[in-house]
């Protein structure tokens, strides 16, 4: 009779270890449905629907800062370059336009001051260099961090040019205009 109640007892407590276990990992793996980036996307590129996808995420409760897929983002901006599979925050994309206060500006680079198969979405460093005519006596970086946006390869056959496409903080168009037309520029891939 004892040996009998001990069992019932043990395959009691058993059952409600079992229990228990299930209970605590439904109820703590919440998942949330956040975007998620399909493709590298550049800082100031308008968004389309095919830009994201949705992504079960197991966030602990409370988590902030990502974008779940009950906000719509078409026609956002990003504020930054996006990788691709990377999880959608909220200081990476505004709805605002006047927030959003990059400006993509077209740039003739020598083909020799490219990196080879660099794409559009990366990040570079623009350096001033001289040529033979205007000499800069010390190269220095004029913008940092900046996202190609366009890239056009076709004329570098003809001329040794190619046209790069550059998403910059309004207030650097000026400086990188004026540095564009004296000197060289030279394109240098950041690494993360």
């Amino acid at each position: 009779m004892i040996s009998r109640t001990r069992t019932l007892l043990a395959i009691s407590l058993l059952l409600l270890s079992l229990l228990s276990s299930f209970l605590i990992a439904t109820l703590s793996s919440h998942k949330s449905q956040i975007w998620m980036a399909t493709h590298p996307l550049p800082a100031g590129h308008r968004v389309i629907t095919s830009d994201f996808s949705a992504a079960a995420v197991g966030l602990p409760r409370g988590a902030t800062g990502y974008i779940t897929t009950r906000y719509s983002l078409q026609g956002s901006v990003t504020l930054r370059a996006i990788r691709q599979g990377e999880l959608l925050s909220a200081g990476a994309i505004t709805s605002d336009q006047a927030r959003s206060n990059l400006a993509s500006i077209p740039i003739s680079i020598r083909a020799s001051d490219l990196p080879a198969n660099i794409s559009v979405g990366e990040e570079v460093d623009l350096v001033h260099t001289g040529d033979g005519e205007h000499l800069v006596i010390k190269p220095e970086i004029i913008a940092s961090g900046v996202a190609i946006v366009g890239l056009e390869r076709k004329s570098a056959n003809f001329s040794g040019q190619v046209t790069v496409t550059i998403a910059v903080n309004r207030s650097r168009t000026l400086p990188l205009i004026a540095a564009s037309s004296v000197g060289r520029i030279v394109l240098v891939r950041t690494h993360a």
